[in-house]
C-alpha cells in the first residue's frame, strides 16, 4: 500500500497589532505584525535639521525616532526593510528622560533620576559603536556615579577626534514637568520640598541642553520629542523649529488606519471600527483631510472589534487626567481654573491671543497651567479658521475627563439632581418649554461670564453638553443619556447654521436641532455701517438687556450678521414655522425660542414617567 506523499506549505503566521511599546525593529523582524508605513517622511527630511516634535501621549513619537535610527546608523551590520533606502550617516543616539515619582519629587532626586538615564543611555551608546569610536572594552566601566555633563561632553568629544557625526533624538524631554496622580500630596513631612520647574529646567539645562549645544558641530540631526512645551523659551534657546512636514508622520491618516484596521477585520468590519473613533487631530491650522487619528485609539478599536482585548491599561489620555486635577478650583490669580474650564465648554472653545508657542507652565510653575498645556495634551485643537482660537475636540475620552473635573461644580451651580429630570421628561415628550426656561438661565449666566473676561460667547450646544451630559443631570443608564453635543472642530458647522442630535426617549428617540445666534452678531446686524469696529463690552450689555426684555414677535424681525458672512437677515429666517423636529435658537446669549413640529402630538401614553428611571440614592 503507497501513500502519497503532499508538500505541506508552513503555516502563514496569524495577523497581530504591534504591542504598546513596538518601535521599527519590531515591525520588520516580528512575523506576522502588522504596522503602518511612515518610512517616507524619514526619507523626505533634509540633511541638516533641529526639530521640536510635540504630539500627546502614545502617539507614536518614539516609534518614529526609531525609524529615523534605522535610516541614519551608520552600522555596517544594519539592514533595509521595505525597501527604504539607508543612510548610514551617523552614529545614533537616543536619550530617554525618566519622569518624576510620587516618592522623589525633591530636587536631588529628580537630579539623580535625570542624571542616571543620561549616563545609562550614553554608556549603551558606547557599547553599540564601540569599535567606530575605539573604546577599549575594559573602558566600558560603569560611569553612573561622575556628572551627566562631564560624560556626555568627552563622548561628544571622542565623536569630533573621529571625524564622525551624531544624529540625536531627545524622547520625552518634557517627561521632568507632567502632571501626575500624587498620592502623596499634602503628606509629606515639611523636609521633602517637591522640585519646582524652574529647579528641574536648570537641572536639564546644566546636563543636558549644554553640552548638546556645545557639540553643534557633530549635531547635524537633532529631534526633541513630547507631550507639551513647558518653557517656550526653550525653543529659541536650542534653535529648534517645528517641521510642518512631520504632521502626518505620528498618529494615523483615515486611510491608514483603514489599511491597518481591514488587514486585521476584513473590508467591511475594517471600515465600521474607524468610522466609530472620534479622536481626530490636526498639528497645524489643517483642513479635515490632513487630519489623523490617534494611533492608539485606532489599535485600542481594533482589539476591541476584534475580541482580542490585553489587559494593559490605556495611559494615552494620563498626563491630561492629572493635569485637569491640576487646574485649581477657583480663581486666586492662577491662569486657569475650573470655572475656566467650564466657561470652555459652554462655548466650545477659548481665545488666546498670544504666541502660539506659549509655554505649558505660568513662569515654570508646576501648579499654575495654561490653556496651551491642554492644547498639547490633545484636549483642544486649533481653530482652522483662526489660531488664536482653541476650539474643544468632540473625543469621548477628553470629555469625560473635563466631565469629571467640572461636574461637581456644575452641579453645585445649577441644582441639576433635581432641576433637570421633570424639564427633560417633558423636553423629550414635545414640551420644551419647562427645560427652555432652565437652559436660558444657565445660558444668561455663561453670557455675562463671557461679557465680564471678554471670551467666547456661549453655545447653545456647549450649554447641552454641560447639562445635560453632566453625571448628576439625568439617570446613569448609558440608554438614557443624551449623544455629545460638542461638534467636531473641523466640522464647518457654524452655531447659527444649526445641527441636529438624536438623544434617547423611551426606548426610541427624538431629534432636536440646536441654533445660536451670537450677541455679536446682533450688534452687527443693528450697526451695518461700523463693519471695521468691535462693539465695546458697554454695548454688548445694553443689547443683551434689550434681548431680554423684546417680545418674541418684534424679537423675530431683528437684523443678524454673521462675523464671517456679509449677508444681513432677520432672526425670524433661523426659525420654521412647522420644524421637522423640536428646534432650539439661542438668541444673543439672553433668550432661547423654540417651535415643536405641529403634526406631532405629545402622546401621554408614552411620558417618561418614574417607571423608566433608576432609583436614585
Amino acid at each position: 500500500m503507497s501513500s502519497a506523499v503532499t508538500n505541506i506549505e508552513p503555516p502563514t503566521p496569524s495577523k497581530r497589532l504591534p504591542t504598546d511599546d513596538s518601535m521599527f525593529s519590531h515591525f520588520s523582524n516580528c512575523p506576522g505584525m502588522v504596522s503602518v508605513d511612515k518610512t517616507s517622511f524619514a526619507l523626505a527630511l533634509p540633511s541638516r535639521f533641529r526639530y521640536i516634535l510635540l504630539r500627546p501621549q502614545r502617539f507614536g513619537k518614539s516609534a518614529f525616532l526609531s525609524i529615523l535610527d534605522r535610516l541614519y546608523d551608520i552600522r555596517p551590520e544594519t539592514y533595509s526593510v521595505n525597501n527604504m533606502p539607508l543612510r548610514k550617516q551617523h552614529l545614533c543616539i537616543r536619550f530617554v528622560i525618566p519622569t518624576r515619582l510620587p516618592d522623589g519629587v525633591d530636587l536631588a532626586t529628580v537630579t539623580n533620576e535625570l542624571r542616571q538615564a543620561l549616563v545609562c543611555d550614553i554608556q549603551q551608546f558606547k557599547r553599540r559603536y564601540r569599535e567606530e569610536l575605539g573604546i577599549d572594552p575594559k573602558d566600558l566601566r560603569d560611569f553612573r556615579d561622575r556628572p551627566a555633563e562631564q560624560v556626555l561632553a568627552e563622548l561628544i568629544a571622542i565623536v569630533r577626534a573621529r571625524k564622525l557625526s551624531l544624529f540625536v533624538a531627545v524622547d520625552d524631554f518634557d517627561a521632568p514637568f507632567w502632571p501626575f496622580d500624587d498620592m502623596w500630596a499634602g503628606k509629606r513631612p515639611a523636609t521633602i520640598v517637591p522640585a519646582s520647574g524652574a529647579e528641574i529646567a536648570r537641572a536639564m539645562e546644566t546636563q543636558l541642553w549644554a553640552p548638546l549645544r556645545a557639540g553643534h558641530d557633530v549635531i547635524p540631526k537633532l529631534v526633541v520629542s513630547g507631550c507639551m512645551l513647558p518653557d517656550a523659551s526653550f525653543i529659541d534657546l536650542m534653535e529648534l523649529t517645528v517641521a510642518p512636514e512631520l504632521g502626518p508622520a505620528c498618529g494615523f491618516t483615515i486611510l491608514e488606519a483603514y489599511e491597518l484596521a481591514s488587514t486585521i477585520l476584513g473590508d467591511k468590519m475594517g471600515r465600521e471600527c474607524v468610522e466609530a473613533i472620534q479622536d481626530v487631530y490636526s498639528f497645524d491650522t489643517a483642513a479635515k483631510s490632513d487630519a489623523v487619528l490617534h494611533p492608539q485609539q485606532v489599535i485600542n478599536a481594533i482589539r476591541r472589534k476584534s475580541g482580542n482585548v490585553h489587559g494593559n491599561p490605556d495611559r494615552s489620555f494620563a498626563t491630561l487626567s492629572a493635569a485637569l486635577d491640576v487646574i485649581a478650583a477657583s480663581s486666586g490669580g492662577t491662569n486657569l481654573n475650573v470655572d475656566s474650564l467650564i466657561d470652555l465648554v459652554a462655548s466650545l472653545g477659548v481665545h488666546i491671543p498670544i504666541s502660539i508657542q506659549e509655554s505649558a507652565f505660568v513662569d515654570l510653575d508646576l501648579e499654575r497651567p495654561t490653556w496651551t498645556m491642554l492644547h498639547h495634551l490633545g484636549a483642544l485643537t486649533r481653530d482652522p479658521c483662526c489660531p488664536k482660537t482653541l476650539l474643544l475636540r468632540d473625543s469621548p475620552h477628553v470629555l469625560r475627563l473635563i466631565h469629571t473635573r467640572i461636574d461637581v461644580a456644575v452641579a453645585e451651580r445649577y441644582p441639576l439632581r433635581w432641576n433637570l429630570r421633570l424639564p427633560w421628561s417633558d423636553f423629550l415628550n414635545l414640551n420644551p418649554a419647562p427645560l427652555v426656561a432652565f437652559m436660558e438661565k444657565v445660558l444668561r449666566d455663561q453670557s455675562l461670564r463671557s461679557m465680564s473676561t471678554g471670551q467666547r460667547e456661549p453655545d447653545l450646544r456647549g450649554i447641552f453638553e454641560l447639562i445635560a451630559r453632566n453625571k448628576d443631570s439625568l439617570p446613569s443608564a448609558a440608554f438614557y443619556h443624551p449623544p455629545c453635543f460638542v461638534p467636531s472642530p473641523f466640522s464647518s458647522t457654524s452655531g447659527s447654521v444649526g445641527q441636529t442630535f438624536v438623544t434617547p426617549k423611551n426606548m426610541s428617540s427624538i431629534s432636536v436641532q440646536l441654533i445660536t445666534l451670537t450677541l455679536t452678531g446682533l450688534w452687527s446686524g443693528q450697526h451695518p455701517n461700523d463693519l471695521d469696529r468691535a462693539p465695546s463690552r458697554e454695548e454688548l450689555g445694553r443689547l443683551y438687556e434689550e434681548i431680554i426684555g423684546a417680545d418674541e414677535e418684534v424679537l423675530l424681525q431683528w437684523l443678524y450678521r454673521e462675523e464671517s458672512s456679509m449677508d444681513t437677515v432677520v432672526v425670524g429666517r433661523f426659525m420654521s414655522a412647522d420644524p421637522e423636529h423640536t428646534q432650539l435658537v439661542a438668541v444673543g446669549g439672553a433668550r432661547i425660542l423654540y417651535r415643536t413640529p405641529l403634526s406631532t402630538q405629545a402622546d401621554d401614553s408614552q411620558c417618561f414617567t418614574d417607571q423608566y428611571w433608576p432609583v436614585w440614592y
